[in-house]
């Protein structure tokens, strides 16, 4: 792993394997978060736990997370297992967490926008006595509080701010532009096969961010991350290795927008 520009086989090893940690940088790629940690030596036998490279400290948050997203190099956006969004203030000691809004549903990605002033949460709701889950975009202002639900044509997986008003999803075997005000899909395209990148590979890459309108996956059987331009055009970021299958893969936003204008 790359922080501060130094190459780092650990920044920090969990006390135990969860088999579901999961790296998130912040823009600049000078901190990470680790979700899904496992805390064997808490009482009860473990809990799960969130841990926070920054400034070449390691703070640890006992909490089960779900997803989490930098705001900026010390404050961050985090789901639990149970559907609240808190901000947490990872500069403080120790630190400072407030609840942003409580959805009590499955919230599967956060992120911010590029203002810095929502955060979209993927989220799926149960409705009716049957319990049918539909999959909402929910956008809520860190300020207030108030939320915005955003009906998704299709069950997605992960939402990312394109801009501050449009949001890129991954639905099933296609990434969508969605318009949070109208709610209206105003771009569609095939999720990209990894056959294009590699002979060996055989599964579809995973939408990870959106950077300076690019989307970007990572194509876990090819080993690399790549970025897409309006027009579809496919230019590799990085590779990681000849096959990632087993890799959990976070990027710089900052660090990729700039590599790539």
């Amino acid at each position: 792993m790359s922080v501060d520009g130094k190459t780092q086989t650990d920044v920090e090893r969990c006390s135990a394997d969860s088999d579901i940690e999961e790296p998130v940088l912040s823009r600049d790629g000078k901190s990470v978060l680790f979700l899904g940690c496992w805390n064997k030596d808490a009482p009860d036998g473990g809990e799960y736990a969130v841990k926070a490279y920054i400034d070449g400290r390691i703070v640890q948050l006992n909490m089960n997370a779900s997803a989490g997203v930098w705001i900026d190099g010390s404050q961050a956006v985090i789901s639990d297992s149970v559907g609240t969004v808190h901000l947490v203030d990872f500069s403080e000691s120790p630190a400072r967490v407030s609840v942003v809004k409580r959805l009590e549903s499955d919230v599967r990605t956060v992120d911010v926008n590029p203002s810095g002033r929502d955060v979209v949460a993927l989220s799926a709701r149960k409705e009716g006595s049957l319990g049918t889950g539909k999959t909402y975009a929910i956008v809520i202002s860190l300020q207030s509080g108030s939320e915005k639900q955003v009906p998704l044509p299709e069950r997605a997986s992960a939402a990312f701010w394109k801009s501050d008003d449009e949001l890129v999803v991954e639905a099933g075997d296609q990434w969508l532009t969605v318009d949070t005000a109208t709610a209206r899909t105003i771009d569609r395209r095939p999720r990209p096969a990894e056959s294009q990148l590699s002979s060996r590979a055989e599964g579809h890459c995973r939408l990870i961010d959106s950077v300076d309108a690019i989307m970007v996956g990572w194509c876990a059987e090819a080993g690399r991350v790549v970025g897409w331009d309006v027009e579809g055009k496919a230019s590799t970021i990085v590779t990681v290795s000849e096959d990632g299958s087993s890799a959990a893969v976070s990027i710089a936003s900052d660090l990729v927008a700039d590599s790539i204008n």
